[in-house]
């Protein structure tokens, strides 16, 4: 397996870790909360992205062509896309109360593996891509 290829699949992993991990916290007089991806509908829904990420990643590594790669690319920038959007909706929604309110670290980590899936799809699409044209 191509070393891209293996840092698709940390991102993956890292992906994973990030919905097990507080997604925010917040505190107020006497109260805190925290909540982890898996607790939320939008955590839910990035775990089936990114079953969908691992499916595709399979298909992949078993056969790769364009095809694949093209959706190894989209569902990769799914999980950018709703990592991101979850960032700035819970810092848009903490913004009018009067609670200390954070993004907990298992939303940056979703973001950030995220990102790093998305470019590790890219490049290694980009190199099938540039192996198969003949000009």
């Amino acid at each position: 397996m191509s070393p891209v290829r293996w840092v698709a699949l940390a991102a993956l992993v890292a992906s994973v870790i990030g919905l097990l991990l507080p997604w925010g916290t917040v505190n107020a007089a006497i109260v805190s909360a925290s909540v982890t991806g898996l607790s939320t509908s939008d955590g839910k829904l990035l775990g089936l992205v990114l079953l969908a990420v691992a499916a595709t990643g399979g298909w992949r590594y078993l056969r790769s062509n364009r095809i694949n790669g093209v959706v190894f690319i989209a569902v990769w920038f799914v999980v950018a896309v709703i990592a991101v959007a979850e960032i700035v909706h819970f810092n848009n929604a903490t913004a009018h109360t009067s609670a200390f309110a954070q993004v907990g670290a298992g939303l940056y980590l979703n973001a950030i593996a995220g990102f790093i899936g998305l470019g590790a799809a890219v490049v290694d699409t980009a190199r099938l891509w540039s192996s198969t044209v003949q000009v």
